[in-house]
């Protein structure tokens, strides 16, 4: 699963990895948690278009009573029969830009944060949902989820799940709602490659974000 990741690149290094056509920005933020706004890049018109959307899935059918604890990841396995995230994976399927993630070994009360990037430091894609929701007062959300799989390698020793990756050579296949079926579109979807990230134990101010729901 995962509840804490990284975005600390600037908004021109977001537009010139991504080719987004967007003049919005997204400030470097080293801890980003649930129900916070997260940058995603999703297809519109054949392009990519940035977007800001809150970090917690909800969807279109949900009631009253999940906007409080949404969604934050989506495991792969059987998600394109779950009915809460099958007609996302059809047709609102995003990216999710990061520079590292956190994941936490050990019992509660003694757990360890480790924080997984890649060698060189640079930009990847996390696989992502995303759905609107409307309230009962009128007002629209729209919010994503992380889609998660097993973990590989050293990776998997510390925790048995993270983010799914889509390659940037595949970045406008997975977008591409209209030509590229679901089944087709999970086929482009990996683990992080434990010879391309390293994990690191690290310290951090605040405690773990609260477990997602998960179907």
């Amino acid at each position: 699963m995962c509840t804490l990741y990284s975005l600390r690149k600037s908004p021109a290094e977001l537009r010139a990895r991504f080719r987004h056509h967007s003049a919005d920005g997204f400030p470097p933020r080293p801890e980003i948690r649930p129900m916070e706004p997260i940058a995603v890049i999703r297809g519109a018109r054949g392009e990519r278009q940035f977007a800001l959307l809150r970090w917690g899935f909800i969807p279109s059918w949900g009631k009253v009573e999940m906007a409080a604890r949404p969604f934050l990841n989506a495991r792969i396995e059987g998600i394109a029969e779950k009915p809460s995230f099958r007609h996302a994976l059809k047709r609102r399927r995003c990216l999710i830009p990061a520079d590292g993630f956190f994941e936490w070994q050990g019992e509660k009360g003694r757990r360890q944060a480790w924080f997984m990037a890649r060698f060189d430091g640079g930009l990847f894609a996390m696989a992502g949902l995303w759905e609107h929701w409307m309230a009962p007062d009128g007002s629209e959300v729209e919010g994503a989820a992380i889609i998660t799989l097993p973990a590989l390698g050293h990776l998997a020793a510390i925790h048995e799940r993270n983010p799914a990756l889509v390659a940037e050579k595949d970045f406008d296949r997975w977008l591409d709602v209209d030509r590229v079926a679901e089944t087709e579109a999970l086929r482009l979807l990996a683990a992080p490659d434990d010879e391309v990230f390293t994990a690191e134990p690290v310290g951090l101010k605040r405690a773990r974000p609260e477990a997602p729901r998960l179907l």
